[in-house]
């Protein structure tokens, strides 16, 4: 979880440094989530270790965009 709010943060930083806007880092950093929470999905698909639920899912996807805004308006607001 630490490496992925570390990435979270980085691509907010380097997004919002090279744009000079908080807001187009936050939005690369949310997407980086979106992206690692729908992997985490698929991989729960393949691998399952419990019976994945559509809440199960849902709240996959939804945890790491969460953790992905706090990281990116962080690294956004840093750059």
């Amino acid at each position: 979880m630490l490496v992925s709010l570390a990435l979270y943060g980085w691509a907010g930083f380097q997004v919002g440094g090279r744009l000079k806007e908080l807001r187009a880092g936050l939005e690369a950093a949310v997407r980086a989530g979106l992206l690692a929470g729908l992997g985490a999905t698929a991989y729960s698909l393949v691998r399952p270790t419990e019976e994945l639920s559509v809440s199960t899912a849902v709240a996959l996807v939804a945890q790491n965009i969460v953790l992905a805004a706090g990281a990116g308006a962080f690294g956004a607001w840093l750059a």
